[in-house]
């Protein structure tokens, strides 16, 4: 089963690059679409089997998104591509887990993040515009109290949302990006040893930095997120046949990579992960 579905998942990388690309031009392939959700859809039946239950509703969150693209009721966007890389990221990192454990467990705070976010997109509202609509139930229900009786902290404070931005997340964030960027170095080191670029490290490189970019900006790290989307471009351009000094654009890459590796374990506090001066480096 773990084989099986880290192929499949592997296979998606591909996709994502090319679906990246048509949702710029406006022109989805729709088979492409489809074959991402057979992808989840398998891998949730088989979690289904085996009792892997973060797994399997971590897929199945994925295939209903899936499900809604393929049949026109929502849109495929940058946002929702995004989605399913970290999905399948998230996918990868368990199954190889449960090859030594046996069990998915101790990922399930992890996978209902992601499932709040799935299902934070779907509803087309921010975190900010839930606790928006809370505090007007709040104060709808309290207009005969002053506003000065009212203890709005504590109202917010009960709103049951995985999604919200909390220390524990921010530093989960920060120890995943010191491991995906510590991948995308050894990448860019391998790929500039040869005289020849290998494409392969490349498209496996532009799925790293699209995972990078997409945490950036669910997380609301605009700097960082803008400056991700600057380098997964530049690939994406050479990928497509556009003449661009690749060798000359992976070694600014690699310095900002170093740069980022020497700071980003010191700032998990989110406010000064937005106002580091480092980050405006992009």
């Amino acid at each position: 089963f773990v084989n099986d579905s880290l192929e499949l998942l592997e296979n998606i990388a591909d996709d994502v690059i090319a679906l990246s690309a048509q949702v710029e031009e406006n022109n989805i392939d729709d088979n492409i679409v489809a074959s991402i959700f057979r992808t989840f859809h398998s891998i949730k039946g088989g979690a289904g089997f085996m009792d892997l239950l973060v797994i399997q509703k971590t897929a199945h969150s994925a295939e209903n998104m899936l499900d809604l693209i393929r049949s026109k009721k929502i849109k495929l966007t940058q946002s929702r591509i995004e989605l399913f890389v970290i999905v399948t990221d998230f996918l990868i990192k368990v199954m190889n887990e449960i090859q030594t454990s046996g069990t998915d467990e101790i990922f399930e705070q992890e996978s209902k993040t992601i499932i709040s976010l799935i299902e934070m997109d779907l509803s087309g509202k921010t975190l900010n515009e839930k606790m928006e609509e809370k505090k007007k139930e709040n104060e709808a229900k309290d207009k005969e109290k002053s506003l000065n009786q009212l203890n709005l902290e504590d109202d917010l404070a009960e709103i049951d949302f995985s999604a919200e931005i909390t220390p524990e997340i921010i530093a989960n964030f920060v120890s995943d990006t010191e491991e995906i960027l510590i991948k995308v170095e050894e990448i860019i080191l391998k790929i500039n040893e040869n005289s020849k670029t290998d494409k392969t490290l490349l498209k496996e490189l532009f799925r790293l930095v699209h995972t990078l970019k997409g945490n950036c900006g669910f997380l609301e790290f605009s700097d960082l997120e803008r400056l991700f989307h600057y380098i997964e471009t530049v690939i994406s351009a050479f990928l497509d046949g556009v003449a661009i000094n690749i060798s000359d654009a992976l070694k600014v890459f690699l310095q900002l990579v170093r740069c980022y590796k020497r700071n980003c374990c010191q700032y998990s506090d989110n406010k000064k992960w937005r106002n580091r001066k480092y980050c405006t480096l992009s």
